[in-house]
């Protein structure tokens, strides 16, 4: 059986801790210090500010950090303040909360809160760096709860953005459909009967209705809207695939299958199908369009029998500009100024070069060869 390791007291160190500072222990020892009923300086910690710039990253970057979890982190501290110091070494180097830490540079902070540990040994801060963000993981969210406090949140307090939360909308509605179907998974039977409803049946559902019927045909859009329109549609095709074995979920819930296009229709049948949805669909789409433009000239009759109204005065009535297909005056003043100072120049350099030859007796004899010559030709 191996002996335990004795641990030699240096020289002039007494039996007692007299500073009342725990000895760092190697990673798994507990002190039997801290598990005294007296405070233990150890345990205390004093949270100083120290500038942004001062703070050193260490060399190995365990957790990466994205740029939306750093907005993430912004959007917190600009709304609830700094209030989660940042863990530095007696080095400033950190330990925990290099998010934080990115989020201070980003706003342009220049102090931030720390806690400098300096009762750990350099492999205490190592191990509780991973351990620090490794418990995160360990533990589970209680669904249930999560949902009714975010619920809560939303009734509650109007004026807070539930994304400071860090729940998006997405993920709180999936949280509420889920809580919703495993209340409805255990309370509601399995119904095996035949069902009941039948195409051209309709369902009114408060304010909403519900027709079971064909998208292909317009009579159901007439059923279902009467004078009404649709200001939005979502549309779930069929893929002419049976449910069974593709749509079943985890088991919990059995459908049956469709209709129509649930894997009886041929290539050429479904392909049929498909282009005569997509047909009723354009006509609709053109029917809208008339809509639209028969409502943008009911809006221009309206306009125009205000202006005539007694009882409204329109002052300065707005006016289509005329466009003008010619330029400008200014464009044509520009290009004559232009044009006249070319002339102008050659000009005035004729005229010195013809005084110039008549008073330099080499050009004016060569000037009267060319003139003789010229003459002959001519």
């Amino acid at each position: 059986m191996a002996k335990r390791p004795v641990r030699r007291r240096q020289r002039g160190a007494s039996s007692s801790n007299q500073s009342g500072i725990v000895p760092p222990n190697q990673v798994g020892e507990t002190n039997p210090s801290l598990l005294a009923n007296g405070p233990d300086d150890s345990l205390k910690v004093e949270v100083t500010y120290r500038r942004v710039e001062e703070l050193k990253l260490v060399r190995r970057q365990l957790r990466t950090h994205k740029p939306k979890q750093v907005d993430q982190i912004v959007s917190m501290i600009r709304r609830c303040g700094f209030i989660n110091p940042i863990i530095v070494d007696a080095d400033l180097g950190i330990v925990c909360g290099v998010g934080r830490y990115l989020a201070a540079k980003q706003i342009g902070l220049a102090l931030v809160p720390v806690i400098e540990v300096s009762h750990l040994s350099a492999a205490e801060l190592r191990a509780y760096a991973i351990a620090d963000n490794k418990l995160v993981l360990n533990d589970s969210w209680d669904d249930q709860l999560l949902v009714i406090e975010l619920t809560e949140l939303m009734v509650e307090a109007l004026d807070l953005p539930i994304e400071l939360t860090q729940f998006d909308l997405v993920e709180i509605d999936n949280l509420l459909q889920a809580a919703v179907s495993d209340e409805g998974a255990g309370s509601v039977e399995p119904d095996d009967s035949e069902p009941i409803s039948c195409l051209g049946d309709l369902f009114q559902l408060g304010q909403h209705r519900l027709m079971c019927g064909d998208s292909r045909k317009e009579e159901s859009y007439q059923t279902l809207l009467g004078d009404g329109r649709a200001r939005c549609v979502f549309s779930d095709n069929p893929y002419n695939i049976k449910i069974a074995g593709n749509a079943s979920g985890l088991g919990k819930v059995k459908h049956g299958d469709f209709v129509m296009a649930s894997g009886e229709m041929s290539q050429r049948e479904f392909t049929g199908a498909g282009l005569e949805y997509i047909r009723k669909e354009r006509d609709l789409q053109y029917h809208q369009t008339l809509y639209d433009l028969l409502l943008r000239q009911l809006e221009a009759a309206r306009i125009d029998e205000a202006k005539a109204s007694p009882t409204v005065q329109m002052v300065d009535p707005p006016q289509i500009p005329k466009v003008k297909s010619w330029p400008k005056p200014f464009i044509f003043i520009l290009a004559g100024l232009v044009i006249g100072t070319m002339f102008g120049c050659i000009r005035v350099a004729v005229i010195y070069v013809y005084d110039y030859a008549e008073t330099d007796p080499r050009l004016r004899d060569r000037y009267a060869q060319v003139k003789q010559a010229m003459h002959l030709r001519g």
